[in-house]
């Protein structure tokens, strides 16, 4: 095992994908979100009006249990809600990073809830674009793991 909890497939046989989340110490949950946004900002770009977001851990409570997070595009932030995601694996934390920064892509400010009167959650085009993007969490990790 490595220090603080990090642990490693050569050494546990426990990959780091794998863990979850609630086992992570406060400064290695920083770090996966940390490199996780500079890996979405490398492959991805940002949009240069609206600057890098930055991610946020929140602790407060959500009423759905399918929450995992947001994008606010007014103060240029991911939320992420440590209490859903906390029986979850970084795995799942890496892949809600990526959806809310393809959030933070899209203007959202402009037709979000527009579109979401006419389409709902599961039918818009923006989740659906985002939660499409979800699956580039293996390449994500595959680049950043050295890092965590």
């Amino acid at each position: 095992q490595a220090e603080g909890g990090i642990r490693d497939v050569a050494v546990t046989g426990v990959q780091t994908c794998a863990l979850p989340i609630s086992t992570l110490k406060p400064r290695h949950l920083k770090s996966v979100c940390d490199s996780t946004l500079a890996w979405c900002v490398k492959m991805r770009g940002y949009k240069k009006y609206k600057g890098i977001p930055t991610v946020r851990v929140s602790l407060a409570k959500v009423e759905s249990e399918n929450t995992y997070g947001y994008y606010c595009p007014y103060l240029n932030e991911i939320v992420l809600y440590k209490e859903t995601l906390k029986d979850y694996t970084v795995r799942k934390l890496i892949s809600t990073i990526i959806h809310e920064y393809t959030h933070s892509l899209q203007k959202v400010k402009m037709s979000y809830n527009v579109m979401f009167d006419k389409y709902g959650y599961w039918n818009h085009p923006m989740e659906i674009e985002a939660r499409k993007s979800e699956s580039l969490w293996n390449l994500c990790y595959s680049d950043i793991k050295g890092s965590l």
